[in-house]
């Protein structure tokens, strides 16, 4: 059975997926617009068809839809805006030791970064990119998953995303 949908309701499906940077499902999007839940599946594909050849694609990948930037763009966009647009350079180089070296003892950032990285360390936690676990003296910093989101890229492949930074 096809079902078609309002531009409001391909509007909320879309805005739903832009606004996810972990993706939702299909049935979690079907209770959040009021659609079937054994329309929804189709629906999306349907969405995803219609978006490729766009600058932007809908993907599913780890158990959830999302709306991301084309791979094939992403590199590109990604120098021309990037992530000291929202922070302090100092900060992107403290998570750039932290994702680097992850997991890492705070005090060795520290030791890098110097004494301004505790604050760094603070923000990032704020923001989700870091989580912190008391260790010995010290904390042992980790990378979190909103990182990974967040820079479109898979576990493994920081280096390339600081290599040029």
């Amino acid at each position: 059975m096809v079902i078609s949908l309002s531009e409001n309701q391909k509007s909320l499906i879309e805005a739903l997926l832009f606004a996810t940077p972990t993706g939702l499902r299909a049935e979690e999007i079907s209770q959040k617009i009021g659609i079937p839940p054994a329309s929804c599946e189709s629906l999306l594909k349907t969405l995803q068809k219609e978006k490729s050849g766009s600058a932007v694609e809908i993907v599913f990948e780890g158990g959830g839809w999302r709306m991301r930037i084309r791979r094939d763009l992403a590199d590109n966009v990604r120098n021309m805006v990037s992530i000291e647009s929202e922070f302090d350079s100092s900060i992107v180089k403290t998570l750039a030791v932290i994702a680097l070296k992850a997991p890492v003892k705070q005090s060795e950032v520290i030791k890098l970064r110097g004494n301004k990285a505790y604050d760094h360390i603070l923000k990032l936690e704020e923001f989700g990119f870091i989580s912190s676990k008391p260790h010995s003296r010290t904390k042992l910093l980790s990378i979190r998953q909103k990182f990974y989101d967040y820079f479109d890229i898979k576990k493994g492949e920081e280096k390339y995303l600081f290599e040029r930074s």
